[in-house]
């Protein structure tokens, strides 16, 4: 039995007591041992901090004994929280550490700082005795942003190509799937430099010691299996089955739940909202990467590489509130082409069916015509005359030339509705009948006067087929792009006036058209394409039972029309250019 191994068997937990035969130097460093073989007990037991789960303790604890370490979390499990108490522990007991933290999002990163470690100081006023001065919430890479009195550092770093801080032992990228590999790989790696020199190490009798190994701590929740975090995931998955100093911790929203961390009623409720998507909240709450199956039609990856689009454009009423230099509307180009698409519901409150409004628009960009996909909202079902008011209020506030909408089914009472006068009674405002401009049939009822706005889509599964060909197409093509991930979104939304001020109900509704995109993708990425059981021969999409593809119907019908008047622009623009060439 080791000398240390004996005194921890006499060591007084209750009391906080160790032999008296013990010095006060050997006591330091007893009591240093103990608590970095055991940090949670550092946080009760030095910091006064004593409101950790167990599962909270178990992550720090994984957190401080291994050298590589993963943590893919549920919301409202404290991710934060535990980092910044990490981070303290680090610091007062391997004096002279040097802590670098990066994440997707700056403000992400700077939370540590700016909420987090306050908040601990609140609870510990001994932590204010450990750190040297104030706190500091600038990105200067020369400065650390928290100085300890033992000189140990931690600084906040951007995730990109500028990002600079040399000589780190402790790496933590936060959200780390939202930072780019190559940033990864070639910046935020090299700023791990040699390893932490204690001053002990300039005597002789410690200079065969083995040196203290540099951690890298990776934090996110469970995303794409196409993104680089998953393999990630798996390769240190791997290291650690094998015994290495590496450790994966992965906690569903259940133990959110089990520790009152999150309401139970809360989860029921936002599975019941138009905007739940099943594959999000997997990757979100239940701490599962998802991929498409091997029979899907789309490719994941063609999906997200098209989302390029940081700024949403809103209907009017949102600037009205929201509005400001740095949050406005994007006028329209002289020769851009912008339409609603939209996919109706068959029955007003059925779980996986609701009406999807899309708006897309046709951009010259100096002839190489490209497709953007710049909001979309839902609405569970409706009558008639309700969805009918919603389309056309949408298509004032975004300028739109034409609409394209579904007409088998609901879709032809939405369609009659267009083709009538209707009155507002909101805004005040009556709205002009609108006629096809496709389907002679339909326009013998049309209204005198009526503009050729409307172009309407009767699905078969030849039809269907070629649609997703064109989306298909335009994705590999890279001639389509949408809005970036919800999570990317945040940066631009809070530049909104009145944002700070606003709910968070209120906050959540800015970034509804970029879930709404995330969603899209998730019903997209679920579709399969089979061969119908009747021996015709013939393939159509099919969406897995209970789930929806009314977003990527309203979207593809849309991309679909765009498609058609771009070939119809090419070939005018050509004949145009055949005559500037004819001499009589």
């Amino acid at each position: 039995m080791g000398y240390k191994t004996a005194v921890y068997q006499d060591f007084d937990v209750n009391s906080y007591t160790l032999p008296k035969s013990i010095n006060m130097i050997e006591q330091y460093e007893l009591w240093i041992s103990y608590w970095r073989d055991n940090p949670h007990r550092f946080v009760k037991e030095y910091l006064g901090i004593k409101t950790l789960k167990p599962f909270q303790e178990y992550i720090l604890y994984q957190m401080v004994h291994n050298n590589n370490f993963m943590y893919i979390a549920a919301r409202r499990q404290g991710k934060t929280f535990i980092t910044a108490l990490f981070i303290v522990v680090m610091c007062i007991l391997y004096p002279g550490t040097k802590v670098v933290v990066a994440a997707g999002q700056k403000r992400q990163a700077m939370k540590i700082v700016t909420e987090k470690l306050p908040e601990l100081m609140n609870m510990s006023p001994i932590l204010k005795e450990e750190i040297d001065g104030r706190l500091k919430s600038n990105m200067n890479n020369d400065d650390p942003n928290v100085k300890f009195l033992n000189g140990s550092w931690v600084k906040i770093t951007a995730s990109n190509d500028g990002a600079r801080s040399g000589g780190a032992n402790l790496l933590i990228l936060d959200e780390f799937r939202m930072i780019d590999q190559e940033i990864y790989t070639a910046v935020l790696r090299r700023m791990l430099g040699s390893s932490r020199q204690p001053a002990y190490l300039v005597h002789d009798e410690y200079k065969d010691m083995d040196m203290e190994k540099n951690k890298q701590i990776f934090l996110s929740s469970a995303y794409y299996k196409h993104n680089w975090s998953y393999d990630l995931f798996q390769a240190y998955y791997q290291k650690m089955t094998e015994g290495s100093r590496y450790n994966v911790v992965a906690f569903p929203y259940q133990k959110s739940i089990e520790h009152k961390l999150l309401d139970a009623d809360s989860i029921k409720e936002e599975m019941m909202e138009d905007t739940f998507s099943p594959i999000k909240f997997n990757m979100e709450m239940e701490c599962m990467f998802y991929g498409e199956n091997e029979n899907a039609f789309f490719e994941l990856n063609d999906l997200e590489k098209n989302r390029k689009i940081t700024q949403a454009l809103y209907p009017k009423d949102i600037y009205e509130y929201y509005g400001n230099s740095n949050f406005e509307s994007r006028k329209k180009d002289r020769d851009e082409i912008r339409i609603i698409s939209a996919d109706i519901a068959r029955m007003p409150g059925k779980n996986n069916d609701a009406s999807a409004y899309t708006i897309l628009s046709l951009r010259n960009y100096n002839g190489n015509w490209k497709i953007h996909v710049e909001y979309m909202e839902t609405m569970n079902g409706g009558h008639s005359k309700i969805q009918g008011i919603r389309i056309r209020r949408l298509f004032d506030d975004y300028d739109c030339d034409y609409i394209v909408i579904d007409i088998s089914g609901i879709g032809k009472s939405i369609s009659d509705r267009l083709m009538e006068s209707m009155e507002d009674d909101i805004r005040n405002k009556r709205y002009e009948p609108f006629k096809f401009i496709n389907n002679d049939a339909l326009n013998e009822s049309a209204l005198s006067g009526a503009e050729e706005r409307i172009f309407g889509i009767s699905p078969t599964s030849e039809l269907n087929l070629d649609i997703a060909s064109t989306l298909k197409d335009y994705m590999k093509r890279g001639k389509i792009k949408y809005l970036v991930n919800s999570n990317d979104a945040i940066s631009y939304v809070s530049k909104a006036k009145n944002y700070s001020k606003s709910t968070i109900e209120k906050q959540a509704m800015l970034q509804k058209p970029y879930i709404q995109i995330d969603n899209f993708i998730n019903e997209t990425i679920s579709l399969e394409l089979k061969q119908r059981s009747n021996g015709s021969g013939v393939y159509k999409l099919v969406e897995p039972r209970s789930s929806r593809k009314d977003r990527y119907s309203s979207l593809s019908y849309g991309v679909y029309f765009l498609a058609l008047k771009e070939k119809e622009l090419t070939r005018k623009n050509k004949k145009k250019k055949l005559k500037d060439y004819v001499f009589f």
